[in-house]
């Protein structure tokens, strides 16, 4: 099996969140929505929010 990832679509008073990929990365200045492979066991809202440091609650 492939390697398991996880995405967030943020709706925020009629917002999107997006993100753009860092230079110097695979695919550099490319918008994506916030997400990440997940680690072995790890949830995906778990992943998220290690990713990006979304704070829950």
């Amino acid at each position: 099996m492939g390697r398991q990832v996880a995405a967030a679509v943020v709706h925020l008073d009629g917002k999107i969140l997006i993100t753009r990929r860092a230079p110097g990365k695979k695919l550099a200045g490319m918008w994506e929505f916030p997400g990440g492979k997940l680690e072995h066991e790890e949830t995906p809202q778990t992943c998220i929010t290690r990713e990006h440091g979304f704070r829950q609650g």
